[in-house]
């Protein structure tokens, strides 16, 4: 998965539209794939994080600024002040990823007004410029298979978070739980809850048919 574009409008601090050219850069025959935002405190870079992740995530995203909030009072706190009544506000994310042994370009936007319809965001999916409809319909499920929210927080960072868990004596769940899901070992830990559940489930149909046979 390479991002190559993220355009935010009238998102957080940012009024308008905003376009930030993400593809890796190629210098003297070498791939640079990391890309650095910097600025002052306070200038919007934890924003564009949240922009990402928001893109990706909807209202399972963790966003800096959310808290406690509901996803509807989210969406009204992240429209930038200066916007008016009938503008949209939206983030939207452009990339690469592998579908079926062949590269494709995803363009994932979510768009929405100061008082968003339902409380919710419009969801829009792009594959190589043409709309698709069974994707929007099944996203969640599918970003958990090649981008899975466990493992976002790995690759979407803040430096003074970074800071922060150095100074820890030892990690916190996320970081935890995002390793794990990284390297696949949640997958043991559902197994084993998964064949709680059939084993109990086994146990009542057992009982009831000894019920029934008296």
């Amino acid at each position: 998965m390479i991002f190559l574009e993220l355009t935010i409008e009238n998102f957080g601090p940012y009024r308008g539209k905003q376009v930030i050219d993400l593809r890796p850069k190629i210098n003297d025959n070498v791939i640079s794939p990391i890309v650095l935002f910097g600025g002052m405190n306070g200038g919007g870079k934890t924003t564009l994080m949240d922009a990402m992740r928001l893109a990706l995530y909807g209202q399972r995203a963790q966003c800096s600024t959310r808290g406690t909030l509901s996803y509807p009072d989210f969406l009204k706190q992240a429209v930038n002040k200066q916007t008016l009544a009938h503008e949209e506000t939206s983030v939207e994310l452009l990339f690469e990823h592998i579908v079926k042994n062949m590269q494709v370009e995803f363009r994932v936007k979510r768009r929405w007004t100061k008082n968003p319809k339902n409380g919710k965001d419009i969801l829009g999916i792009l594959i190589d410029d043409w709309p698709d409809s069974a994707w929007v319909e099944t996203w969640d499920e599918r970003i958990e298979d090649f981008f899975p929210i466990g493992i976002s927080n790995l690759f979407l960072f803040d430096g003074e978070q970074v800071k922060e868990l150095a100074d820890l004596d030892s990690p916190p769940n996320v970081v935890v739980q995002a390793i794990q899901s990284l390297l696949g070992l949640e997958l043991s830990e559902r197994l084993a809850v998964d064949l709680d559940i059939l084993a109990n489930r086994k146990r009542r149909q057992l009982a009831d048919s000894k019920e029934l046979a008296y």
